[in-house]
């Protein structure tokens, strides 16, 4: 494991980014689609890839233990780092404030087909049909089967309420780690896997 020292944390929340910015975001984001995988992984074509098929492989020993939230930051550390390192990409990691929009995934910027993932998925095979990722082909998934697929997402707004801030403020009243972090592990957590729904799981793309 590599040792990292932090001397500055760079966080934006994605609802206060200029359209510039998400703009620059998601061109980063679709260049590390297409930068060759160097990793080794078996079945990663790209850099990105390589990221979704570390979250595939050590997922059944980084969920429902401790190391829950630390593993998940670092992977977050690692992205941004990528796309800083492979893509250029100046801005910061922006993060969802899914409390924001708890109730309304479909309402939220995170979805706008202009600077956003894209919408929701269509009817029948819940491929997003609109916004940067429409066409992006995915070989990773779903958990862990390896087969090319769309993204695909069906909007779940009873879940997504399970976001709102009451569910982050139950967990964070737990004195100790050890009762936070299952807390948080069930709800919120769930409600942006249960509230996007679709491909946002074990092969989360």
């Amino acid at each position: 494991m590599i040792a990292l020292v932090f001397d500055q944390l760079n966080i934006r929340l994605r609802h206060t980014l200029t359209k510039g910015e998400k703009k620059a975001y998601i061109n980063a984001e679709l260049c590390l689609m297409k930068r060759k995988a160097t990793a080794g992984l078996p079945h990663a074509r790209t850099k990105f890839d390589e990221l979704q098929e570390t979250h595939v492989i050590l997922s059944e020993v980084v969920h429902h233990v401790g190391a829950f939230l630390p593993f998940h930051r670092y992977l977050m550390w690692a992205h941004e780092y990528l796309l800083r390192t492979e893509c250029k990409y100046t801005g910061t990691q922006p993060y969802w404030q899914e409390q924001a929009d708890a109730g309304n995934f479909l309402g939220s910027p995170l979805l706008d087909p202009d600077t956003g993932f894209g919408g929701n998925g269509r009817a029948g095979d819940g491929c997003i049909t609109n916004g940067p990722f429409a066409n992006y082909v995915n070989p990773l998934g779903p958990g862990y089967n390896v087969s090319d697929h769309c993204i695909y997402r069906r909007v779940d707004e009873t879940v997504s309420l399970r976001a709102g801030q009451q569910f982050v403020d139950e967990c964070m009243a737990f004195n100790t780690f050890e009762q936070a972090w299952p807390c948080m592990e069930f709800w919120p957590h769930r409600a942006g896997h249960g509230g996007v729904n679709g491909l946002v799981s074990l092969s989360s793309p």
